[in-house]
């Protein structure tokens, strides 16, 4: 299965770190750190992060959220399809079936609790860094190969198959390039 890449947690997990401001969860980033991609699970890494921050949270509810999101793409993506049809399903489906968007004021958008993926689900706003991250998690879970990629001071998302390679924009959309 696809796995995400490291710069890409290791980014969230800054945000994550700024926002949280706990000893404990500096301690556990580093071990998550050490481990090999493979080993890695981001939503659970993710979710650590935001119980950290929030002790109350309630973790199942945004791990059942991830989960609708990745079995209703799945149901509606064909295997026909070409790869841009089945990205836009999975766009499709976060934006509009689940209602995942920005924030509507840009202050908003550089908040660090947007970028926090029990932020996204739960309140269906999110940063860039919050829509790359669901729609990483998500593409995991299909096994579709997506990676963070930084281009200035913005995260976007790259779909290379070894044989199909284009750019997807979480924040409109998930218009494919």
């Amino acid at each position: 299965m696809h796995k995400t890449s490291t710069v890409a947690i290791l980014l969230v997990m800054s945000v994550c770190l700024a926002h949280a401001q706990q000893p404990e969860t500096l301690s556990a980033m580093k071990q998550y750190a050490r481990l090999s991609e493979d080993r890695i699970d981001l939503l659970e890494v993710l979710l650590q992060v935001s119980q950290m921050v929030n002790p109350k949270l309630n973790t199942d509810s945004c791990r059942s959220v991830v989960s609708k999101i990745a079995e209703t793409a799945k149901y509606r993506s064909t295997t026909n399809a070409s790869p841009r049809d089945n990205i836009r399903t999975l766009a499709s489906t976060i934006h509009n079936t689940f209602g995942i968007t920005i924030p509507h004021r840009p202050s908003s958008q550089i908040s660090p609790e947007y970028g926090m993926i029990h932020f996204a689900v739960i309140n269906k706003k999110a940063n860039c860094l919050g829509l790359v991250t669901l729609y990483l998690i998500v593409s995991e879970r299909l096994g579709v190969p997506l990676r963070a990629e930084t281009v200035s001071t913005h995260i976007t998302l790259k779909y290379d198959d070894g044989r199909t390679l284009f750019f997807v924009e979480p924040t409109t959309g998930g218009d494919c390039s």
